[in-house]
């Protein structure tokens, strides 16, 4: 015997059909019927996670982005040359410090063209160090910049902007080779590889 609930009263809402209830309906439109809902059910899906901001869900972007927040990107350094030319020999970092390596690169040059600074910076040094002529710069974040060789044009604290010239490209920094060696260090022994800061096309030599 069934027990009346206080409800059973209320008119009870007649569920919504999952299909054209008429039996003479063709099959195709109970395909597209379906069809329908199922993408009805998804777009409703998608719109909720939108909205909620699920976790785990990623609209494209990799960055959390706040309010008053700029997104920046990295400038490339400018070319020592003025232009992307043909590196002889690559970035070579010691094991330690006091071993030998190569702690930056050598650029293709012509002796007697320009050589321009990589970025803003202050003149750190421009003249003979350990018998090479070298100039020398320092960005406001304090890290440097060095050619050699080259007959500088610039003197020390003398302010530059990227892609001012700061001198003559001598050539000779290797044996039977014009090359103009480019260093970039970061504090004490922090040297970095200067083709990964520089912008443009870049050509390696085979190493001999």
């Amino acid at each position: 015997m069934a027990i009346p609930s206080r409800f059973s009263s209320f008119p009870q809402p007649s569920p919504t059909p999952l299909y054209p209830q008429d039996k003479d309906s063709p099959l195709w439109l109970f395909l597209v019927y379906t069809q329908a809902l199922d993408m009805k059910r998804i777009l409703v899906f998608c719109l909720t996670l939108f909205l909620l901001g699920a976790p785990g869900v990623s609209f494209g972007t990799s960055s959390t982005v706040t309010p008053g927040s700029v997104i920046t990107t990295t400038e490339f350094l400018y070319w020592p040359t003025g232009r992307p030319v043909p590196v002889p020999r690559r970035f070579d970092p010691p094991a330690q410090r006091w071993l030998p390596g190569h702690r930056g690169i050598d650029l293709r040059v012509t002796p007697g063209e320009t050589v321009f600074a990589a970025t803003d910076a202050t003149v750190l040094y421009a003249g003979q160090l350990a018998g090479r002529p070298v100039v020398s710069l320092e960005d406001s974040s304090g890290r440097r910049y060095t050619y050699e060789p080259v007959e500088p044009s610039v003197s020390k604290n003398d302010e530059v902007s990227r892609g001012d010239p700061i001198g003559i490209a001598l050539g000779g920094h290797y044996p039977g080779d014009n090359r103009l060696h480019f260093g970039v260090k970061d504090g004490r022994d922090g040297y970095v590889d200067p083709l990964e800061l520089l912008g443009g096309r870049i050509r390696l030599w085979p190493l001999s």
